[in-house]
């Protein structure tokens, strides 16, 4: 029986690659700090990636922006942190004052003239 003639073998189908989906851009991050010291700054990232440096912000622009977010919470959050600041500036206020004036008395019972102390 003659063989039959051989047929060229079909190429293998090429695997199907899925489609690409386009790659996810990063989040957005915006931390506001405040320092010890009373210093607030803003950072931004993107990603895990800093864009630029902090940079020093007054609290009342943090309550302002915090206050369009109408997020209660982060506003009771500032709101409670600027109040605190308040207090400890005007106590500093109080206790220079009373330096003040005793620095004022000693420098009397010393018999400074001329010297005008507002």
């Amino acid at each position: 029986m003659p063989t039959p003639p051989s047929q060229p073998a079909e190429p293998a189908p090429k695997p199907k690659t899925a489609a690409r989906r386009p790659k996810k851009q990063p989040g957005v991050s915006i931390t506001i700090t405040i320092e010890p010291d009373s210093e607030w700054t803003v950072a931004v990232a993107h990603g895990t990636r800093r864009v630029g440096k902090p940079t020093p912000v007054g609290p009342d622009a943090v309550e302002r922006a915090v206050r369009e977010l109408g997020d209660e919470a982060a506003l009771e959050a500032v709101q409670s942190v600027i109040d605190e600041a308040r207090q400890a500036a005007e106590e500093r206020v109080a206790l220079l004052s009373a330096q003040l004036e005793e620095a004022k008395k000693a420098l009397e019972s010393l018999g400074a003239t001329g010297i005008q102390i507002g």
